[in-house]
Order: structure tokens, then C-alpha cells, then sequence
């Protein structure tokens, strides 16, 4: 019962539970959507159709080559502001919006006449950003919640899961009502809104992280 106890009485770990779980739904929805915009817009065949998710593919490869180069970013901000979860979080501050980016360019682009080159490179952006933000965001939860961050990570994971049935579910309805840029802009916006929580929680997670009955705990025994 611990992780969904910490879910809806953590602050920190709601939100970005919440963002992750957003993010992740997004993904989910695409397996839906890419079949939706090019085997029945642009009449690619199923198997062709599958090469769409190069663009997706290619960010996250692009993601995981540099990752190693994260904790050069962390031990700089741990020099600068101290040995504190919140040193995770500054190169998420410009990544995140990335993924509105690549969402809004997909939504825009992926219908003809627009070569289908265009809104396949715009899977790039949001596969990059999905796993800086998949990889910072635990980090980031790992440092805060030290001996109850399996239980964090537990409660992210399943809201993620959550979110990402949910979504494929509600996808192809979606996209076939409200037509593909709009439906795509709707995710848009709310990656918009979602953008700000990095920035929030490195100005302000300390003050929340001491109001947390949990991180007291943690802080108490050590």
C-alpha cells in the first residue's frame, strides 16, 4: 500500500508521476496514431508503416549515447548547489521542451501533401527527450526518497502503466474526430502546461521535500 499511499501525499512524486506517466501515455498513443496517419492517410502497407517509428527510435538511440554525459552535468550542479536531489534536474529545464516540439511538429506535418520524411524526423525530438526526462526524473526521485525509492518508483510505474493503456485505448477515436493536427496539439499543449514542473521543483523542491513526512523519516535515521 506504501507506493499508492506516497503517490497521492507526495507533491513531488504526484506530479511527476503524473508527467511520466503523460509522456508515456503519448508514446503508447503513437502506436496507435502512426498506423492511423500512414497506413490510412498516406496508404503505406503494415509492414512499411512500421519504419514510422524510426524517428522515435533514432532520439532515444541519440538519448541513451549521451546519457553517460548526464553525470558530468550532475556533478557540476552538485559542485554548485550541493550534494541534493535537486542538482538532477537543470538539464531537464531546456530538454523538456523538446517534446512539445516534436509533438506539435508531428501533428502539423503528417498529412499530405508534407513529405512523410518531415513529421518522421520529428519523432527524433520526442524520442530524445523521453528518455532524458525517463532517466533524469528517477534519478531525481531515486535522491529524494533515498530508502522508500522503490516504492516511488513503484507508485511512477504504475500510473505510467495506467496512462499508457488508457491511451491507446482512446487514440484512434480521438484522432479519427478531431483530425490529426488538432488531436496531436491537444498532447501539444498539455506537454506544454506538464513543462514547467522541472524549473518548479529546482527553485522550489527543497522547501517541499522538508514539508514530506517521508523525507523526514529518511532524513531523521540518517
Amino acid at each position: 500500500m506504501r507506493p499508492w499511499i506516497m503517490l497521492f501525499t507526495e507533491p513531488i512524486l504526484f506530479s511527476l508521476s503524473l508527467y511520466m506517466a503523460f509522456i508515456y501515455g503519448v508514446l503508447y498513443l503513437d502506436f496507435t496514431a502512426y498506423p492511423v496517419v500512414f497506413q490510412k492517410a498516406r496508404g503505406w502497407s503494415l509492414g512499411i508503416s512500421g519504419l514510422a517509428f524510426t524517428g522515435i527510435g533514432t532520439g532515444m538511440a541519440i538519448a541513451t549515447g549521451l546519457s553517460p554525459y548526464v553525470n558530468n552535468i550532475y556533478s557540476h550542479y552538485k559542485k554548485k548547489i550541493g550534494a541534493v536531489p535537486e542538482a538532477r534536474l537543470p538539464h531537464l529545464i531546456p530538454i523538456v521542451w523538446l517534446l512539445p516540439i516534436g509533438i506539435f511538429w508531428f501533428g502539423w506535418t503528417a498529412l499530405p501533401p508534407t513529405h512523410w520524411i518531415v513529421s518522421i524526423i520529428a519523432g527524433v525530438p520526442f524520442g530524445f527527450a523521453l528518455v532524458m526526462l525517463f532517466l533524469g526524473i528517477n534519478a531525481y526521485l531515486t535522491d529524494c526518497y533515498d530508502r522508500y525509492s522503490a516504492s516511488a518508483l513503484a507508485a511512477n510505474t504504475m500510473l505510467r502503466c495506467l496512462f499508457g493503456a488508457g491511451f491507446a485505448v482512446f487514440a484512434t477515436t480521438m484522432y479519427e474526430k478531431l483530425g490529426t493536427p488538432w488531436a496531436t496539439s491537444i498532447l501539444g499543449f498539455v506537454s506544454l502546461a506538464l513543462g514547467v514542473l522541472p524549473f518548479v521543483f529546482y527553485k522550489f523542491g527543497a522547501k517541499l521535500r522538508a514539508a514530506s513526512r517521508f523525507h523526514m523519516d529518511v532524513t531523521s535515521h540518517n
